[in-house]
Parts: structure tokens; sequence; C-alpha cells
């Protein structure tokens, strides 16, 4: 069974006011995570998270799927059941760039879904509870470690000075397991 830690969660309804405070957070030292009901863009710069790698493998797939489609064309269309239409090649490449296009865009999809739900670790589970219903709906929450208890108090106030509107101090076993514990501060 994992650990128990402490963590505090600061609720933003302005998304101006959140998007500040994760930045000053950052800026302060803090290992800021950030909740929110829908994206808020250039969140990830400001909470110091590098560009992500999903790209990468995303585009491997796209390549290889380009040469998919045109194996698949070539092979159909001159080695194994070759019709000349109109007078024209065989294999004549124009022809199939809808072809080939589509079957790597589709493997391309496929991949960045599977790779995206593998590193955000977003498949879906059924026993994981939310710090606080709200941040589905219209709260945006950002939430900071605690060493100790005894810091809640200082995090609290700076928190709430950076426009937080509600402070919660919660326990929790890992970071995406249930809330064992609620405090308000």
């Amino acid at each position: 069974m994992a650990e128990a830690t402490s963590i505090i969660a600061g609720y933003y309804r302005d998304p101006q006011a959140f998007s500040d405070a994760c930045a000053a957070a950052t800026a302060a030292g803090h290992k800021p995570q950030a909740f929110t009901p829908y994206p808020i863009h250039g969140l990830e710069a400001k909470l110091g998270i590098s560009r992500s790698l999903i790209g990468r493998p995303v585009l491997t797939v796209i390549l290889i799927g380009f040469a998919l489609g045109l194996f698949l064309c070539y092979f159909t269309q001159y080695q194994n059941w070759p019709l000349n239409v109109g007078g024209k090649p065989y294999f004549s490449w124009p022809t199939f760039v809808v072809v080939i296009l589509e079957t790597g865009l589709l493997l391309g999809a496929l991949t960045n879904m599977g790779v995206a739900l593998h590193m955000c670790r977003l498949l879906p589970d059924p026993h994981t509870k939310l710090i606080n219903d709200r941040i589905t709906d219209d709260t945006f929450a950002l939430v900071l470690p605690l060493a100790n208890r005894a810091e809640a108090d200082s995090k609290s106030s700076w928190l709430k000075g950076h426009g937080a509107e509600e402070v919660q101090v919660l326990c929790v076993e890992s970071p995406a397991a249930a809330v064992v514990e609620a405090a308000h501060v």
C-alpha cells in the first residue's frame, strides 16, 4: 500500500488568475499540479512541462503508413491484378495519393490515441476519485505538495494571496488515489 502524503489545493474560477498562480507557483520553486475543466493555452509552459514526445512515434507510424499504402496500391494494381484502363500505365502514383494519405493518417491517428492514453495515464479507472467534483465542471485546481502539515498555513496563505477562492488540505495515498481526509483551511 502506498504511503499517505498531504497536499494542498487552491480552487479558482477565473482562468487568468489560475494561470498566473501556476506561473507564480513554478517560479516560487513549488512542484504544482494543475487540474482544469478545459484546456488553457500556454499552461504547460507556465508549469514547466516540457514538450511532449508523442509526436515522434506518431510521425514514424504515419511515414510507415504512407509506405504501406503505396505498397498496397503497387501490389494490387501492378503485381497482383494489372488492368489497362484508358491506356494509362499500370502503376501511376498520382492516382493513389488519396489512398496513401488516408492509410498514413489512419495509422497515425490510432497511434496518437494509444500513445497519449498510455503516456498520460488516461485509461479509465473506476476507483479514481477526484479531489473535488467541481474541477470537471467549472473550477480550476492548483495542487501543491506538503512536506509536513505544519507548512499548510503558509501555503494556504500563499494560494489565497494568488487569487484562490477556496483552499483545501487533503491527505492522499497516491497522486491518483482516493481522498482519505479533507480539512478546510
